[in-house]
């Protein structure tokens, strides 16, 4: 069995990261945020445009638990049609285009969405992340892994970016001789 210096640095790295229950299970694909529903973030002062907003991309965030990704699309192009500033709309638009692999159109999405959430570490950290899945599989590898390698930088502990890395740079087995 051969693996490049490069790939024995990264698995060192993230050999604490694998001992987490649940990790490479795939229990984490949709991000809920710190609140866990956007409904919460409404009240008497949230304008009822924000508002109506917040309730499509709870809508449009369910649906995609669901896998209902088209609904969930058409919930969340109507969230920023009301308004345009609505940063997980545009993530969750990132997400349901990622998971029809549109990967391009993810991308598009995502990019504003990280404009959007400069001032959200978490948050940003999951684009990063997405980033990242939507470059490995359009198999852009270097774009991954700089994507994954700057979700790390804002939450070390970012288990799609710490699962992007380890199958990324999995190498194959060569039988010795």
């Amino acid at each position: 069995m051969i693996h490049s210096p490069r790939s024995i640095a990264v698995f060192l790295w993230l050999l604490p990261f694998l001992a987490w229950p649940g990790f490479g299970r795939g229990e984490e694909t949709i991000f809920s945020g710190a609140e866990g529903s956007f409904l919460a973030q409404i009240n008497a002062q949230t304008p009822p445009g924000r508002a109506a907003s917040l309730r499509l991309t709870e809508e449009g965030r369910q649906l995609l638990e669901n896998g209902e990704y088209e609904k969930a699309l058409s919930k969340l192009e109507k969230a920023i049609a009301i308004d345009s500033r609505n940063r997980y709309a545009y993530y969750y638009l990132g997400e349901a285009h990622y998971l029809l692999t549109e990967h391009q159109q993810s991308l598009n999405f995502l990019e504003i969405a990280e404009t959007l959430f400069a001032e959200e570490p978490a948050w940003l950290a999951q684009v990063f992340a997405l980033e990242g899945k939507n470059y490995e599989a359009l198999r852009f590898f270097g774009r991954a892994d700089l994507s994954y390698a700057r979700a790390l930088k804002l939450d070390p502990k970012n288990r799609i970016a710490l699962q992007g890395l380890i199958t990324m740079h999995k190498e194959p087995v060569t039988p010795s001789p």
